[in-house]
């Protein structure tokens, strides 16, 4: 059958881009997320189909997407995946946030995850690790629903405490 990949294509366009690296083809890609849905299932413990559902739906079609980490400087990650949204015709609302608020490409950049609506079906962070926890709180009190997060200097930097922090405020 299909397999609508949606975002999860465009992150991991931005993720390739932003390493010189080949796109693995479509299939491939499918079957990675595929596992990774299931994993994420498995440690987010969704009692209710139904819940998982739209946490799956929110994540792979999101209506709506926050780019939280935005810069004014050009060729940064969060324009990487804000062109990537504009290429591919994302039809939903688009929110940023940055430090430094402002407006990039006419649209508003609000200086705190606090200033966004309620209920956005998915957070992309391309912050510095020491940030994202802060905003993952953040997320919460806005009831977003998924978020992706690109940094590093987490379990892979031999730092699970931090991680393990992530994990438990975006269940709370």
């Amino acid at each position: 059958g299909k397999f609508d990949i949606g975002l999860v294509d465009l992150v991991d366009q931005q993720h390739r881009q932003a390493r010189g690296c080949e796109r693995l083809p479509q299939l491939a890609l499918a079957d990675i997320v595929g596992d990774v849905v299931d994993a994420f299932l498995a440690e987010l413990a969704v009692p209710q189909a139904g819940d998982r559902v739209i946490l799956i739906e929110a994540l792979l079609r999101p209506r709506s997407v926050a780019i939280v980490g935005m810069s004014s400087k050009p060729k940064t990650a969060g324009h990487m995946v804000l062109g990537n949204l504009t290429l591919n015709h994302f039809s939903g609302d688009i929110h940023l946030v940055g430090r430094s608020g402002g407006t990039i490409e006419g649209r508003p950049v609000h200086k705190s995850v606090d200033d966004l609506p309620l209920d956005i079906d998915l957070a992309i962070f391309t912050l510095p690790a020491s940030n994202v926890l802060e905003a993952i709180e953040a997320c919460g009190r806005r009831k977003l629903k998924v978020a992706v997060v690109f940094a590093a200097g987490f379990a892979e930097m031999g730092d699970r405490g931090s991680q393990d922090l992530l994990v438990k405020a975006a269940r709370a």
